[in-house]
This record gives structure tokens, C-alpha cells and sequence, in this order.
């Protein structure tokens, strides 16, 4: 599933392409993408507004329109943004939904295995979308630090792993950022949240951004699905630590990277880095 780092750098391939441009028409052609609201009311919304601006809030793409309206993406697992030239959805591609531009080209969402979704209305979308309204602090702002993340597990006896991927606590973070960032930061994705002490949280915070920063600078990673735009990939797996390497050589000492399962997700760690 693209995490904040695929999610940011969509965002920034989509801004000097789509800004200011109007949308002449909307089609939603999988209706499973338009979870709260039929697709006729959606195109009608849209139909004649433009695109002033695109940001991000955890793994959710924002589009703010002109009069108060706005659209909202989630990818989730599969789904793609990319902009073509033409009058409709390319020869050959299953474009879950297809935004006309008033300079000749498109935008296409599309996805494979069809659980991305897209929310269509105003700005009280913010609001009423489950799971966007309680999001945590976005760990590459300045409101992300390591007194805030004390702050929020220090108390907590679930495993820091899920903690981190707890999106109330922190936004964006996936799977594969988790196991990096706490391998950066030297502590076990098994050890409860109560029992890091302040310092520990200043480093794994810092880790935390060092980490998605550095992704962002490779355009993410790209293992089968995330593509940037068309059909350009990310690059960042070529640099991971620890997530995907079960049984390999640790990087940074001659331990073996180890997988265990945490609340159902797999965890990749190195017991010589990270002791329980």
C-alpha cells in the first residue's frame, strides 16, 4: 500500500500538471469508487470547477476546487494518478474514474484490485470521511516531534510497531517505514509503547522523518504496484535496511534480518540492532 512518501510524490508530480486547469468532465467508471455518493451527483459537482491546489493529509490526497468544492483520494493499495493527453481514458487502460482538463489532456485514476476511493463534495469532506478526521500529526511537519510522540504512547501497552502504524498517533506511516524507522533508531517493533523512555522517543521521531525524507528524495518504493505518473517507479527498495530482507545480512553488523508477525503484520528487524 503506497505510504506517505508514494503518496507525497504523486502529489508533487500531479501539481505543475493539473493546477489551474478546469474540469470539462468527470466519469466515474467503477462505481465502487465513489463510496459515498452516485456518480451522476459527483459529475455534476465537478463539472466546470478548477483545480487551485493539491496537498496531503497523512495518505489522503486533497484537492481544493474552485467554490468551496474539493476532492479527496485514498490509493490504498493500488491506485494510480497519472495524467495523459487525449478526450478520454487511453486505449488499453481501466481508468476507475477519468477528470477531462480544458487543455487536452486527462487525469486518470485507475486500480487494479479496485479498493481506492474517491469523496466528492466540499470542504465539510474533511470532517465527515472516516478515518481523516482523527489523524495524527504528519511526521514531516514541525508539529512532529518526540515530546508528541511521548506524549501519545506513554501510556500505551501495544506494541510500538502498531503503534506506529496507528494513524491517530502519527499519519502516513505504513508497514515498510515502521520496520525502517525503528531499525534506524535502534528499538524491537515488539516493545510495548509505555516502555520507551523520552529520549528514545526524540530519536525515533527523528528517525521517523530522516527515514520518509529520504524516501521522498528517491520517489518511494516500488516493490509491484506504485507507479509515479504512468509508469515510473520509485526507487527507495534498493536502500531499505530491513523490511524485505528476511534472512539476509544486516547492513550494519553481522546479525540476520528476522521476521516475526505483530498484529498480523509482518516485522523485519535485526535482534543485534534492535534487542529486545
Amino acid at each position: 500500500m503506497p505510504e506517505l512518501p508514494e503518496v507525497e510524490t504523486v502529489r508533487q508530480y500531479l501539481l505543475p500538471r493539473i493546477v489551474d486547469r478546469r474540469i470539462v468532465t468527470a466519469r466515474f467508471l467503477d462505481h465502487r469508487v465513489l463510496p459515498l455518493m452516485e456518480a451522476a451527483a459527483a459529475s455534476q459537482i465537478l463539472i466546470g470547477r478548477t483545480i487551485h491546489d493539491i496537498t496531503r493529509r497523512g495518505k489522503y490526497l486533497v484537492f481544493w476546487l474552485s467554490a468551496q468544492g474539493m476532492i479527496i483520494v485514498h490509493l490504498r493499495m493500488t491506485g494510480r494518478l497519472f495524467v495523459v493527453d487525449g478526450l478520454g481514458p487511453p486505449a488499453g487502460e481501466r481508468c476507475s474514474a477519468w477528470f477531462q482538463l480544458d487543455n487536452g489532456q486527462g487525469l486518470c485514476f485507475q486500480d487494479t484490485r479496485r479498493f481506492g476511493t474517491i469523496y466528492v463534495g466540499d470542504q465539510q469532506l474533511l470532517s465527515e470521511i472516516p478515518g481523516l478526521a482523527n489523524l495524527g500529526p504528519d511526521p514531516t511537519s514541525s508539529k512532529w516531534t518526540g515530546s508528541v510522540l511521548h506524549q501519545r504512547i506513554h501510556q500505551r501497552r501495544a506494541p510500538i510497531k502498531s503503534l506506529l502504524l496507528n494513524q491517530t498517533v502519527v499519519a502516513g506511516i505504513g508497514n515498510i517505514y515502521a520496520d525502517e524507522s525503528l531499525h534506524c533508531a535502534g528499538i524491537h517493533p515488539q516493545r510495548l509503547g509505555l516502555s520507551l523512555d523520552a529520549e528514545e522517543c526524540d530519536t525515533l521521531a527523528q528517525c521517523v522523518k530522516d527515514i520518509l525524507q529520504s524516501a521522498l528524495a528517491y520517489e518511494g518504493t516500488t516493490f509491484r504496484d506504485f507507479r509515479l505518473g504512468y509508469d515510473q517507479t520509485g526507487s527507495f527498495q534498493e536502500r531499505l535496511q530491513v523490511y524485505g530482507r528476511t534472512g539476509e545480512e544486516c547492513r550494519h553488523c553481522s546479525g540476520s534480518i528476522e521476521r516475526i508477525s505483530i498484529a498480523g503484520r509482518s516485522s523485519h528487524y535485526c535482534p543485534n540492532c534492535q534487542p529486545s
